[in-house]
């Protein structure tokens, strides 16, 4: 009985957490003016709330994908990927039709078929993306 109790408890203050997170990006999000910021705050609550290492929001800007905003864990040198290999509507991942459709999930970047040649040794194995 008392285990379930201190579980119960536990649990409890895991939700209160989380609860003070979503509040805190609320706030900040009503406060800020700057779109990116808002981006940024709003990644690195989801990074606080998932068992997530990283994220990024990426846009199109010039016919090529580019990260505006990104927050976690990256491998070294991650970032600069996108400035020596820029990656165009229908390359790699993020350029994948179906990613502006419906999430995508992917085990294993490196034995994704559309996978870029200079990122799956620098990327990371899992990825998870929304559109």
């Amino acid at each position: 009985m008392v285990l379930s109790r201190i579980a119960a408890l536990e649990e409890a203050r895991r939700e209160a957490e989380r609860h003070r997170a979503l509040l805190g990006l609320s706030l900040a999000l009503e406060a800020s003016r700057d779109p990116l910021a808002m981006a940024q705050e709003a990644l690195e609550t989801l990074l606080r709330l998932t068992p997530y290492h990283g994220g990024a929001l990426y846009l199109f800007q010039e016919g090529v994908v580019r990260p505006a905003v990104m927050a976690g864990r990256y491998p070294e040198g991650f970032p600069r990927l996108y400035e020596a290999h820029p990656i165009r509507f229908g390359q790699g991942l993020l350029g994948h039709p179906s990613l502006w459709e419906k999430p995508v999930y992917v085990e294993d970047y490196a034995a994704f078929p559309g996978a870029l040649k200079p990122s799956p040794k620098a990327a990371c194995a899992r990825s998870s993306w929304w559109p």
